[in-house]
Parts: C-alpha cells; sequence; structure tokens
C-alpha cells in the first residue's frame, strides 16, 4: 500500500489515491513513521489541519528523544492554534513542549501570549517565573 501510495502520487500524479493509499498502510501498521510522514506531507499540501495534528500526535508519541517530541508537539500547537482555533488544545501542547524542553523560547512566548488571551493571567505569570528561575539555576542573564 506504501508503495502504491508513493506510485500514484509520483507517477500518475493522483493525490487522492495517494492519501487512501497511505491511510489504508497506516490502518494496517499504524506505528509505520514513514506512513506518518508522508501522511503529514499530504495534509500539509491539502491544508488538512485537522488530520495533521492527528498525525503529528501520533508521530511524538513514537519518539523518545525529548527533542524530537517538543518539535513534533510545537507543531500540533502552532496548527491548533492558528489554523484550528483550537486555543484550549494548543495550550496543553504548549505546557507539553515546554516540559520537555524549558528552554523552548518560542513555544514559551506563545503559551503566555495564549493564556493572557484567554485571561488565565496567573498561568502565564507562573511560566514566566518558572523561566526565570531555570535561567538564574544556569546564571544566565
Amino acid at each position: 500500500l506504501t508503495e502504491l501510495g508513493e506510485l500514484s502520487l509520483d507517477k500518475l500524479g493522483d493525490h487522492q489515491q495517494a492519501l487512501a493509499d497511505f491511510l489504508a498502510a497506516l490502518e494496517r501498521r499504524p506505528d509505520d513513521r514513514r506512513v506518518l510522514i508522508r501522511l503529514m506531507q499530504l495534509h500539509t499540501r491539502d491544508e488538512a489541519w485537522a488530520d495533521l495534528v492527528d498525525v503529528v500526535r501520533k508521530l511524538a508519541g513514537f519518539v523518545d528523544d525529548p527533542a524530537q517530541k517538543a518539535k513534533s508537539l510545537m507543531t500540533a500547537a502552532m496548527v491548533s492554534a492558528r489554523h484550528l482555533g483550537r486555543r484550549d488544545e494548543a495550550v496543553k501542547y504548549y505546557r507539553d513542549v515546554l516540559a520537555l524542553d524549558p528552554t523552548n523560547s518560542k513555544a514559551l512566548s506563545e503559551y503566555v501570549g495564549l493564556q493572557i488571551e484567554q485571561g488565565d493571567v496567573d498561568a502565564a505569570e507562573r511560566a514566566l517565573r518558572a523561566r526565570l528561575e531555570l535561567a538564574r539555576a544556569r546564571s544566565d542573564k
């Protein structure tokens, strides 16, 4: 099915058939990273944002490296906030990113912005204080 999907996409230019083939392949092998990455590319091209978030979450679930997992969750957060308007979901993903990588300034900035936008100034302040403590512990001025 993966090979058929590749052929449908590359040789025939049949995007819809390729998507169907990769989705069928995913049903048979739900942990196949190659299939998930191809689906991520197809969903991005189609601007199928909800499907993209689902695939990115699955990819993050298979990754052991905290930096890679944080990168995947960062993508899920950004797509959730910017394209789907799911700000609560984005806040959760940003929180997960910051737990994996407390030095991620982009995640912190986005998280704080969303928390303030939603009226949760206390959560924004806690995140900023945690970053400040991390900087102090590292003697980072």
